[in-house]
């Protein structure tokens, strides 16, 4: 971290360390196990570690780019439950402008790793889901689900899903940006598997707003929702129940709608889940 804050090391040098501390924060490195990852996690913050790695968002080389990227996102999943003080810490170091100039310019940055980190710093975050949407982060997400790549559109799915969660004013201006036919799009895409459960979890999200549930419906979510109950993911299942419960909150019509699309009889069966949240749902 000293190192990278000098500005002594080269580029090749830079994508090195960047990948370290990647590494040493990754969920998806076996060979880290969570108690050292959330130590390694609190070390690099503490070292003050995040204006240097957000800074390589700006000016480092391309492989450097990517790896500090993964970094923010993996260090934006909180060293401490429901804390964002980190993910407003990476915000206030500038990283929300770099990211979201990615997803308009693949050139400065890859799209999809973009996407990934804003999903990880809007999580479960009001400050910095008010300022990833004020980013305007909102038009090129939804872009990319669209026209992206299966890694850009799961990961646009997840951003959106995390903007939206718990968000009225986010609920609101996706909805308006045209945000919710591409979820849906997503989750007919048989062909397409990787944007799923991102896509289901959006569209529980946005559900959660009145105005939305009926777009939702007339888009044709509930054939596909339905279909997500038997995903093999559990995730994806709790997900799916949860956008039926916010479709189907005080809204007559979509709860007639479910009935003839054949979800009592999976929901009823999810009751047997080994998952509470799921259940509950």
């Amino acid at each position: 971290i000293a190192i990278l804050r000098s500005g002594a090391l080269s580029g090749v040098a830079q994508e090195h360390a960047a990948s370290v501390l990647a590494g040493m924060t990754s969920h998806e490195h076996a060979a880290v196990d969570e108690s050292a990852r959330t130590m390694n996690k609190k070390d690099i913050v503490e070292a003050g570690g995040v204006p240097p790695i957000v800074d390589l968002l700006h000016s480092g080389s391309q492989g450097a780019k990517k790896h500090a990227a993964l970094a923010l996102a993996q260090l934006s999943r909180s060293v401490e439950d429901h804390d964002s003080q980190v993910q407003v810490e990476i915000a206030q170091a500038g990283a929300i402008s770099a990211l979201v100039d990615w997803l308009n310019d693949p050139s400065l940055g890859p799209p999809a790793v973009a996407a990934r980190a804003l999903a990880d710093l809007a999580s479960s975050c009001a400050d910095t889901q008010a300022s990833i949407m004020e980013a305007s982060a909102i038009p090129p997400l939804v872009t990319m689900m669209v026209r992206g790549n299966i890694e850009g559109r799961k990961w646009a799915a997840g951003a959106v899903a995390a903007l939206a969660a718990g968000n009225v004013v986010n609920q609101i201006a996706i909805a308006e940006e045209q945000g919710i036919p591409p979820l849906v799009d997503l989750l007919k895409n048989q062909a397409v598997a990787g944007p799923h459960a991102n896509a289901t979890r959006a569209l529980w999200h946005l559900s959660a707003l009145p105005e939305n549930q009926l777009t939702v419906a007339r888009e044709g979510a509930l054939p596909p929702l339905v279909g997500q109950l038997q995903s093999e993911l559990p995730s994806t299942q709790e997900w799916a129940a949860a956008a039926m419960q916010s479709l189907s909150q005080d809204c007559i019509s979509n709860c007639l709608s479910l009935v003839k699309v054949g979800a009592i009889d999976p929901l009823v069966q999810l009751l047997g889940s080994e998952s509470a949240d799921t259940q509950l749902y």
